[in-house]
């Protein structure tokens, strides 16, 4: 059998493997641990799944194993600690998976410092060494698997591409699952194919040491914000990462996009995208968010297709069209004496109503008697709130 064999200077303590929610990491930000749980859950995982590890912390072996305790008439399997009962069981973490065992005893390794990670096919023994803490754990397929990718799971040997106070990317060649490392730590699983990869110095983690995917665009978004080169930024935005972006675009993004225009980029917006036919755009290459470009517009950097189309009370980046057929609308109004001005078009919100005139988004598919509802609704409401003003 293959053999992980992980060694970190400093020794390990018994009370490491079964006190709950002690960590002397918390207020340390150079460590990554900091729940206090993880070797709990990670030694859970090993034991469920026949990969009970071997622990020197010196030359002194941490005797690990369990004993069968029923709760209940139901059998479980109690962790023990040199004999003695703790109040961990095998049934701990139920969610956690290979990876996520094998990431908190490299996380711990990285974190004491001078860590090494081999393997040994059938050792003669199990030692330990002096002043050090060594963990051989017997490997399965799912732990085999995890070695044979280790980049995508610790960022410690990759080349960075770019760096920022944010954090790091990693451009890859080939299009795969974009991995989002916290402190070299992979901390979070998406299927979304991507030519990148980030690692943030902080993101929230739960105590899974997972984080959400709204965190994943705060942060990316931040890391855009405090700034990058522009071959980054072009890389970022061919890499169909457009929803990961900051909204707004702050004086570095700016200096970026003229980079990109000296150099002969074209930019397009989702809004002049949605109206397709309308402009003319020859091989728009680069999509940015529509503020990024009506502040280029503002500067006269590119035509602002919005003047044309919008009057002084229309919501913001409404360009008219009028191809979302109302005449049914009109209809059920027409005895109300509204005296609309009705204009359809691409914007932000499916109906506004501003002083005379509504404005739907030319993609509102409600029926015609919902609609003109929701017609009522807003300019009611539009009426009461300008009287409280």
């Amino acid at each position: 059998m293959n053999y992980l064999i992980i060694k970190n200077k400093g020794l390990i303590e018994p009370e490491d493997l079964y006190l709950i929610g002690s960590s002397t990491k918390r207020q340390d930000e150079t460590k990554i641990g900091m729940f206090g749980s993880g070797w709990k859950f990670a030694l859970a995982w090993l034991m469920r799944n026949d990969c009970l590890p071997v622990i020197f912390s010196g030359t002194e072996k941490i005797d690990i194993d369990f004993s069968i305790v029923l709760h209940r008439n139901a059998p479980v399997r109690v962790i023990t600690i040199n004999g003695k009962e703790t109040s961990l069981t095998s049934e701990m973490g139920m969610k956690w998976t290979g990876w996520m065992a094998i990431r908190e005893i490299i996380s711990n390794a990285i974190d004491e410092g001078e860590y090494s990670i081999n393997t040994a096919w059938n050792p003669e023994s199990f030692n330990g060494e002096d002043g050090k803490t060594t963990i051989t754990i017997p490997m399965n397929n799912e732990l085999a698997e995890v070695l044979r990718n280790y980049n995508n799971y610790f960022s410690f040997e990759r080349t960075v591409s770019f760096e920022n106070t944010i954090g790091k990317i990693y451009i890859k060649q080939q299009p795969s699952e974009m991995v989002i490392y916290r402190k070299g730590i992979r901390c979070y699983d998406t299927n979304k194919a991507s030519l990148t990869d980030f690692d943030f110095g902080e993101i929230d983690i739960d105590e899974n040491r997972l984080t959400q995917s709204y965190m994943v665009q705060g942060r990316i978004a931040s890391f855009v914000n405090a700034g990058v080169s522009t071959l980054i930024l072009k890389h970022l935005l061919n890499d169909s990462l457009f929803n990961y972006l900051p909204k707004e675009a702050n004086s570095q993004i700016i200096e970026n996009l003229k980079e990109l225009l000296s150099a002969g980029e074209v930019f397009t917006c989702p809004t002049m995208q949605g109206i397709g036919g309308i402009f003319l755009i020859k091989n728009p290459t680069l999509v940015i968010p529509n503020k990024w470009y009506s502040k280029l517009a503002d500067l006269g950097l590119v035509k602002n297709p919005f003047s044309k189309f919008t009057d002084s009370g229309a919501p913001e980046n409404f360009i008219r069209t009028d191809n979302r057929n109302i005449e049914g609308v009109k209809y059920l109004l027409q005895g109300l004496n509204l005296n609309y001005n009705y204009m359809t078009g691409v914007f932000g919100s499916d109906l506004t109503v501003s002083g005379n005139n509504v404005y739907v988004n030319d993609n509102n598919r409600e029926p015609d008697h919902r609609l003109a509802s929701d017609i009522l609704y807003n300019s009611s409401r539009e009426f009461f709130e300008s009287q409280f003003k």
